[in-house]
């Protein structure tokens, strides 16, 4: 049997559904009290030797709460904030989905299917609610729209001393409300707000904050729907039907799945493509149910005490093999070729130190990098690996130059039997009495944790804990009538 089909989706952009682009800023406003010595702010207001409970409101600023200022402040209302905004165009996400499959029957009770599925999503964003392959499009990044412009980024393998230095000195600030006072007639829902925030009450800045686009906010982010993901998988199945007191059903999925969900850097204005964590490389299943050859209608020990003893056994087992999730890196700098052959050990290093209360994994090969740190603050290095030297470390202004992950570097994977035993006896004319015994994660298999990826920390590429997936067993009973 052939069988095949394709389908076209889109997501949703209703009310119901999603968020969407409704813009609450200056609609609703919080009153904080920052924290000083002894009451904070609102304390200028408090009188000695009177207990601050009396007035936990005082006035400050003429207010006792910080008001909503709505659209009162116009085409000023963005002064300080950090909005989010949506494009005029949003569209929503949508997905093209292609599967064939061939199926073969073997006699009378075994049956192979071999398919395959491919999707291909498009105008992915982070309110794409479930329609696409990368978790929903919940991982899609935001665009940053008033980054530091891309001329102060520095490639290679060397801390960007000089566009540090530069960007993090404090200078005047510009914005200060002081040299704004006749906004305090023109427009006092603006003025307000401005003597709410830290962009127009700081008396210096850092130069980073000038540089970039729209300096007199706190910052600017777009929901850009320009995310894509695109899926390809074999699918066999193996399905063998309840005969002769045993079922078998098996499966195997390799896929190839990538998703262009990220900004590399934050000036970016096109996401990258990474390998998908949404999804896993391979995965085998296989689940089955055996009748043990015993008791009333069965082969042997099928009368009398033999039957009463040996009848109503029946075993089921399920086993999971599959590779662990990719790991999560930030930006680092290494010398060499990165893949996952240099990356990974091939071995994982176990160990044990009862006495010195040691126990870890080592997992990830850290290399034998020396580096050197040179007096106008550069970094020369020898052998290969990570670096791992706290001064030789790349800074915010420093391309990406080591991916966010690197295909084939993942955690450990899933290895994991299940299994229980089942035992029915008739107490009387349609009534049963059922007893079983589970056995989770059957061989008491541990499944390790994600390792340490802070280079600069002497635990990095170290797993120290598991996933709490321990054996563990439980004894149930039902009566059915």
């Amino acid at each position: 049997m052939i069988r095949g089909g394709y389908g076209l989706f889109f997501d949703t952009l209703n009310a119901l559904e999603w968020a969407g682009p409704t813009d609450q800023t200056n609609f609703t406003a919080s009153t904080s009290n920052s924290t000083s010595s002894l009451y904070g702010n609102f304390g200028q207001n408090l009188v000695t030797a009177q207990p601050p409970i009396a007035d936990p409101f005082p006035t400050v600023s003429g207010t006792q709460f910080l008001p909503a200022v709505g659209a009162a402040a116009g085409n000023l209302s963005y002064l300080g904030a950090n909005p989010t905004i949506y494009p005029h165009n949003f569209v929503p996400a949508r997905a093209q989905r292609v599967q064939v499959s061939v199926q073969r029957q073997f006699g009378g009770s075994l049956m192979i299917e071999v398919g395959y599925l491919g999707s291909w999503s498009s105008k992915m964003s982070n309110f794409s609610a479930g329609l696409v392959n990368s978790g929903g499009g919940s991982n899609v990044g935001k665009q940053n729209l008033a980054p530091t412009p891309a001329s102060f980024y520095a490639s290679g393998n060397e801390p960007n001393v000089a566009s540090n230095s530069i960007l993090s000195q404090q200078v005047a600030n510009p914005y200060n409300i002081n040299n704004f006072a006749a906004i305090q007639s023109s427009n006092p829902a603006a003025y307000n707000q401005m003597s709410h925030s830290g962009t127009f009450t700081n008396a210096t800045v850092p130069i980073s904050n000038l540089v970039r686009p729209y300096s007199f906010m706190g910052g600017l982010t777009q929901v850009s729907p320009i995310g894509q993901s695109n899926f390809h998988e074999l699918q066999v199945t193996v399905t063998k039907r309840m005969s002769h007191g045993f079922n078998l059903n098996a499966g195997f999925q390799k896929n190839y799945q990538y998703d262009r969900d990220y900004f590399n850097n934050a000036y970016d204005t096109s996401m990258s493509w990474e390998p998908t964590n949404s999804s896993y490389p391979w995965r085998l299943t296989l689940e089955g149910i055996y009748e043990m050859p015993f008791g009333r209608g069965k082969m042997w020990a099928n009368s009398g005490w033999k039957s009463a003893i040996f009848g109503g056994f029946r075993l089921n087992g399920t086993w999971e093999f599959s590779p662990g999730p990719l790991i999560e890196f930030a930006n680092m700098f290494y010398v060499g070729d990165i893949n996952a052959s240099n990356i990974l050990l091939p071995k994982p290093a176990y160990n044990t130190n009862v006495a010195g209360g040691v126990y870890n994994v080592q997992w990830l090969n850290p290399g034998n990098v020396t580096a050197t740190v040179n007096s106008d603050g550069s970094c020369t290095y020898a052998g290969t690996g990570f670096v791992t030297n706290p001064s030789c470390q790349p800074n915010g202004y420093n391309v990406r130059s080591f991916p966010s992950r690197v295909n084939g570097v993942r955690q450990m994977g899933v290895n994991i039997v299940m299994a229980n035993v089942e035992r029915s006896f008739k107490i009387s004319e349609g009534v049963h009495f059922s007893m079983r015994f589970d056995a989770n994660n059957l061989f008491n298999r541990q499944t390790l944790a994600s390792p340490n990826t802070t280079v600069t920390s002497a635990q990095f590429g170290q797993i120290t804990g598991t996933l709490a997936n321990a054996r563990w067993v439980d004894i149930q009973g039902h009566i059915s009538f």
